[in-house]
C-alpha cells in the first residue's frame, strides 16, 4: 500500500506532466568502487527519503508524491567501449522512481550521473545532492563508513515557500506600524 506524502503544487504538476528529470554528472578520475558507490547512494536515500518516492495520479487527476515499502533499484552500471559514442539511453518512469543513479564506464573511465525528478530538485539542489553522494562515497572508500545521517523532510513546493515568505513579510511589516 502507498502512503501519500503530499500533492504536487501546480508548478510541480507541469513537471510531472512532462516527466521532467534533471541529471548532473560528476567527473571522476581513476577507478571507482561500485559497491561503495551503491552504499553511498543508499546513504543519500536514507538522508533524503523523499527521493525514494514515486508519482501517482490521485482521485482528482493531479499527481501526488507517494511512498511505499518497495526497494530502490540501485545503481545502473553501463559499460561502453571507445567505438560507441554513447551507451543506451537511460529509462525513467516517475511511477516507479524519482531518482536514478547511472554509472557509465567508458574505456575504464567512470562517470556517475545522478538524475532526480525536477519536481523534487532544481539545478542548485542537484549540485548539493551529487556533492553529498560523492562525500558519502569518499567517506566509505577512505574510512570504511559514513558519518551519522539525519533524514531530511520532503521539500516544500515553491508556492508554499513563497506563501510562507509573504506571511512572514506581512507579519513583520504590520509589527512596525507607527502612529
Amino acid at each position: 500500500p502507498s502512503s501519500v506524502i503530499r500533492k504536487l503544487a501546480l508548478s510541480e504538476e507541469m513537471l510531472a506532466e512532462t516527466h521532467n528529470f534533471v541529471g548532473l554528472a560528476a567527473e571522476v578520475k581513476g577507478p571507482i568502487d561500485i559497491d561503495a558507490l551503491a552504499d553511498a547512494f543508499d546513504t543519500l536515500l536514507e538522508a533524503h527519503p523523499v527521493l525514494t518516492a514515486r508519482l501517482e495520479r490521485g482521485p482528482d487527476g493531479r499527481h501526488e508524491l507517494v511512498t511505499d515499502d518497495l526497494l530502490h533499484s540501485g545503481v545502473e552500471v553501463v559499460e561502453v567501449d571507445g567505438s560507441e559514442t554513447e551507451g543506451p539511453a537511460p529509462r525513467f518512469d516517475q511511477s516507479e522512481s524519482l531518482v536514478h543513479l547511472r554509472l557509465v564506464i567508458r574505456d575504464g573511465q567512470p562517470q556517475p550521473t545522478l538524475y532526480v525528478h525536477h519536481a523534487l530538485a532544481d539545478g542548485h539542489h542537484m549540485y548539493g545532492l551529487i556533492e553529498e553522494l560523492l562525500s558519502h562515497y569518499t567517506d566509505l572508500v577512505c574510512n570504511g563508513r559514513t558519518g551519522p545521517v539525519t533524514a531530511q523532510p520532503a521539500p516544500e513546493s515553491i508556492e508554499a515557500v513563497l506563501a510562507e515568505r509573504d506571511r512572514k513579510s506581512t507579519r513583520l511589516n504590520s509589527s512596525h506600524i507607527t502612529i
